[in-house]
């Protein structure tokens, strides 16, 4: 096991300008965060392992285990990425270890899609639904079980529709009829769940759900249909997101009343011991996994730049930030602060950068437009000193090109002039204000 995760350490991760950003079918070597796709697949294997042993519930008592796998990291880490290339990493790790359990998966659910008033629930139903309706029409299937299917999509739909339906300033009979179609659901979904299960042929399902963080109006209801929906044991949400952003859209929702958000109900000690363990129990500590920050990854880093007929050797990414720096601020003799700029934080921001100021354009000798491209950088990354030196180095290189060849004078350059920095508003209508 040591053996394995060091030699995992050592393989060099690839970015291939090549291809496109979100690609499906990465290679082994274009995997980043190669630690936790390890980790990912040896829980996704104790999880369907576990749904294989697990009877399907005969009575009304149907079983409740929370087995989601959360996929956690800050924005722009690669989570979507990783998330669309499940299926592939589970596919070579079952061929690899001669797995016999079979799985499927599903196609990620988007939470920020959802529109007005739609519940998630709906979308879950209907989104399973989707998927065993296209496999029943490319496959020869048991018409017994289309029929049982079909019956078990009717039921939970009238049981859920029930549920909705119904207000919430009941009393009586009729809010005791409206607990009891909640149970119902829960059974209904279970039954739902077991005869898409039997049809796809499989142990489980693996049901993605990507960006709930993002759907921040909505977050706290779609963590709370995964905790009272899919607690089924045959169907395993795989979720992404960052637990910083959940934690005050849970804890918010703890401490204020929701018919009256100025109410307080608990206090805010009590409201954050609450949320941790709601977290707990929605998303269990052992399936959490953590992507890797950014800084760890770049060490081993290459890049492929293959783009023109120029045959190129791939480039560290070491070797890059030093043609980068070499190539905009020219040589140094040593580590001068004029060529400070900000660095990417993320992945995505690597990405990004990489790709607009390639290997091959950094060989360009139109200066200009680099400059301009570095321009948008610095707005980017909201670095005032950046910004006002790239701006300065275009007002130079665009001097270099006029007819007159008049000198340019200090006073004209963004860097020495506080008053035309005063007045650069960036698109973000934040005043840039460069020190020198």
């Amino acid at each position: 096991m040591i053996d394995s995760i060091r030699k995992r350490e050592k393989m060099p991760i690839v970015l291939d300008l090549n291809k496109v950003d979100f690609e499906r079918d990465i290679q082994e070597g274009e995997i980043w965060q190669q630690d936790a796709v390890f980790e990912f697949n040896q829980r996704l294997e104790k999880t369907i392992k576990q749904a294989k042993k697990h009877k399907d519930n005969e009575g009304n008592n149907p079983t409740i285990i929370h087995d989601a796998i959360f996929i956690g990291g800050a924005r722009g880490t690669g989570k979507t990425v990783f998330l669309q290339n499940i299926k592939g990493f589970w596919k070579k790790y079952k061929d690899e270890n001669d797995l016999d359990v079979k799985a499927h998966f599903c196609d990620s659910i988007d939470p920020t899609l959802l529109v007005d008033h739609d519940n998630f629930a709906n979308v879950i139903i209907a989104h399973l639904y989707n998927e065993v309706e296209t496999y029943l029409e490319s496959k020869q299937c048991n018409a017994v079980n289309e029929d049982s299917f079909y019956q078990s999509l009717r039921v939970v739909s009238k049981s859920l529709g029930k549920r909705e339906n119904l207000d919430d300033d009941l009393s009586g009979l009729d809010r005791v009829i409206k607990y009891r179609s909640g149970i119902q659901l829960v059974k209904h979904f279970d039954s739902y769940i077991n005869e898409c299960r039997k049809i796809l042929g499989v142990d489980a399902i693996v049901l993605p759900i990507d960006d709930i963080d993002m759907a921040l109006a909505r977050a706290y209801d779609v963590l709370d249909i995964v905790r009272r929906l899919l607690g089924c044991p045959k169907i395993i949400p795989i979720i992404t997101g960052d637990l910083e952003l959940y934690e005050p859209i849970i804890e918010n929702r703890f401490t204020k009343d929701e018919d009256d958000k100025s109410n307080e109900i608990i206090g805010s000690q009590k409201a954050e011991q609450l949320t941790q363990e709601y977290l707990k129990k929605v998303i269990p500590h052992h399936n959490r996994i953590s992507l890797e920050p950014i800084d760890r990854l770049l060490p081993c880093m290459i890049i492929y730049d293959f783009g023109d007929t120029e045959k190129r050797e791939p480039l560290s990414y070491k070797d890059y930030i030093t043609k980068f720096i070499s190539c905009l601020f020219g040589p140094l003799n040593s580590e001068e602060r004029s060529c400070d700029w900000p660095m990417p934080d993320s992945a995505r921001e690597v990405t990004q950068l990489v790709r607009d100021f390639s290997p091959s354009e950094l060989k360009k000798e139109n200066r200009a437009e680099l400059w301009q491209r570095y321009i948008v950088w610095a707005r980017l990354k909201q670095n005032s000193v950046a910004y006002s030196n790239a701006v300065t180095a275009l007002q130079i290189e665009n001097s270099k090109v006029k007819e007159n060849n008049d000198y340019i004078t200090l006073n004209e350059l963004h860097s020495f002039n506080p008053i035309l920095q005063m007045n650069d508003l960036t698109c973000s209508g934040t005043v840039i204000l460069a020190t020198h």
